[in-house]
């Protein structure tokens, strides 16, 4: 019998058992090694409260809100072409069942084949946040428009992280990280950013030609408009008013990018940088817990207290 995550309210997440069903056409059966808390999406779903999306409902669906995993495939339905079993396959929150779960049922189009070799394939459930942050730096510009630039990449959570090893890739870039935590610019460095600095060290006059906005804070955000560079990405939200200077934006002709959500096509872009080690998944994995309420919830307080960029749940 298979096992998942189902919020039956605010706070209550609970570990169920689950049947596992044979994939419809163009789909494949995944059997989970791991899948990875998206913090903001797991607070969203432990203390409920929003109008829409993850935490507006409860029951939530069985498997909710996971939408970052990594699995191996275990059978195909009809007119599957391109993956095997026991290939391994990544996934993001398209195609199919939510994540937390130890099996789920994919459309073989949202998924990407990866291949370890040699490295802990569980690592790899972050991969969505790369597919996010690639997205979010490759849709507004092309590789060449970051040649020789310099570029600012606020908040050293997940998605800054990420940000830092995909922009570290493209070469030619001048890259500084921003946080408030010192262990966390150390990761910065070890990503690939060349220079590091804490918020007080920027200030309104720091030289940056695009500024990533990835902390997802107020004053992350406001920050980010205050230095107002030429081209600012946001590749965070979040459901608080910002207090901006618009004259700032207005007099540096700054333009604004709300790159959204991935799709299938980056989260393949990224499964080749995985698969030829130009990327560490690894950096970002800080806790890995076993598929049990008591887990989970500890889990749970530690990214409340901002401790864990990623926690892993390791279903087999």
């Amino acid at each position: 019998m298979e096992s998942a995550i189902r919020y039956m309210g605010p706070g209550n997440p609970e570990f169920i058992e689950i049947e596992e069903k044979d994939p419809e056409e163009g789909c494949v059966g995944i059997r989970i090694i791991a899948s990875s808390l998206c913090n903001s999406s797991e607070l969203r779903s432990f203390r409920g409260g929003y109008a829409n999306g993850y935490g507006s409902g409860y029951p939530m669906e069985t498997g909710e809100p996971g939408h970052e995993a990594v699995g191996t495939v275990v059978r195909a339905g009809k007119s599957t072409t391109g993956f095997s079993t026991g290939d391994y396959v990544i996934m993001t929150g398209h195609g199919g069942e939510p994540c937390h779960r130890s099996y789920v049922n994919r459309n073989q189009n949202d998924i990407a084949r990866i291949f370890p070799d040699g490295r802990n394939p569980a690592e790899a459930a972050v991969m969505e946040m790369y597919g996010c942050a690639r997205h979010c730096a490759m849709t507004p510009l092309n590789k060449n428009e970051y040649a020789g630039r310099k570029v600012l990449v606020i908040g050293m959570g997940a998605m800054g992280l990420c940000t830092i090893q995909i922009l570290a890739d493209i070469g030619e870039v001048e890259i500084s990280a921003m946080d408030i935590d010192a262990r966390r610019l150390s990761k910065a460095l070890e990503s690939g950013a060349g220079k590091v600095l804490f918020p007080h060290e920027a200030g309104q006059s720091f030289d940056a030609d695009i500024v990533f906005e990835c902390s997802g804070s107020v004053n992350g955000q406001q920050l980010a408009c205050a230095i107002a560079p030429r081209i600012l990405i946001f590749s965070s939200y979040n459901t608080n008013e910002i207090r901006i200077r618009q004259d700032r934006l207005f007099d540096a002709n700054t333009t604004i990018y709300n790159p959204g959500i991935l799709g299938s096509e980056s989260l393949r872009a990224v499964a080749e940088l995985y698969n030829s080690k130009r990327i560490r998944p690894d950096i970002l994995v800080e806790k890995r817990i076993k598929p049990e309420k008591h887990e989970y919830l500890d889990a749970i307080e530690g990214i409340k207290a901002g401790k864990f960029i990623k926690v892993l749940i390791e279903w087999s």
